[in-house]
This record gives structure tokens, C-alpha cells and sequence, in this order.
């Protein structure tokens, strides 16, 4: 189910997007900057926030995940995007996604039931795809 929710004040910084913009800030991503929360990457400036709620009947696969990512680090929160980077279309296939994960920052790969860790991946693996120039380097 999806909901626009209030993040709760406890996690939260005292940062208002009112007292940002009395120091003068009114850039959007300066703004976003300076009112930081615990869940950055899902917060508004407002402290608003888009909610997908789950349970078992959404489906298991994604219960299971969350319900696992909960268990190992404590935050029941996952961050659910698009796949691709500034610049580049959304990833559209299997070889799409690998290009994009060696090419960027990311640790960890899931395609269906395989996992795949880029510290595990030979150097020519790394390698090989070609190093893609990506508008944020």
C-alpha cells in the first residue's frame, strides 16, 4: 500500500526547510543538504516521505528481503528506485545491469536468484565491460 507519510520529529534533524531558507539557501539539492534526516534518501525537505507498506500477502520474496535487512542491521526501511545513473536510460537487461554495476560505486548485484559481489569478481571481469563514462564521475 502506498502512503505519504510525516517523518516522526525523533528522526529528524532541527533543520527546518523555513530556517534553511532564512540562511539564505533556495537551491533544491542545497536545501535537501542542509535538512538531513536518519533516512535521507527517502525524505523530502518537508519531512514527507512516499511509503510502500508490505506483508506477507504483498508478497513473499519482498517480505522476506525486508524482513532478513531488518533482522542483520536493525532498519526496517529499504529504498526501492529505478536502476541507472545520471544521465544514462533506466536498465532495461541482465547485461544492462552488469555494465552499470561495474561501472559504479554499488558492492552488490541481485538478478533473480543470483547474488553478486563485485569484490569477488576477477579484475578482468571488472575489467572487461569497459569503463563507461557516466555524467556524476
Amino acid at each position: 500500500m502506498l502512503w505519504v507519510s510525516d517523518l516522526k520529529p525523533q528522526f529528524r534533524n532541527s533543520v527546518t526547510l523555513a530556517k534553511a531558507r532564512a540562511t539564505g539557501l533556495h537551491d533544491p539539492l542545497d536545501l535537501q543538504n542542509a535538512i538531513s534526516t536518519l533516512f535521507p534518501a527517502v525524505t523530502h525537505v518537508d519531512f514527507s516521505a512516499r511509503l510502500l507498506t508490505i506483508d506477507t500477502d504483498f508478497g513473499s520474496r519482498a517480505y522476506d528481503v525486508l524482513k532478513a535487512f531488518h533482522a542483520k542491521t536493525g532498519c526496517p526501511v529499504l529504498l526501492n528506485t529505478s536502476f541507472n545513473v545520471r544521465g544514462e536510460p533506466i536498465v532495461c537487461s541482465p547485461e544492462d545491469a552488469v555494465t552499470c554495476f561495474l561501472n559504479t560505486h554499488l558492492d552488490l548485484l541481485v538478478i533473480g536468484p543470483c547474488l553478486v559481489r563485485k569484490s569477488e569478481q576477477a579484475t578482468s571481469v571488472k575489467t572487461k565491460v569497459g569503463r563507461i563514462k557516466f555524467a556524476a564521475d
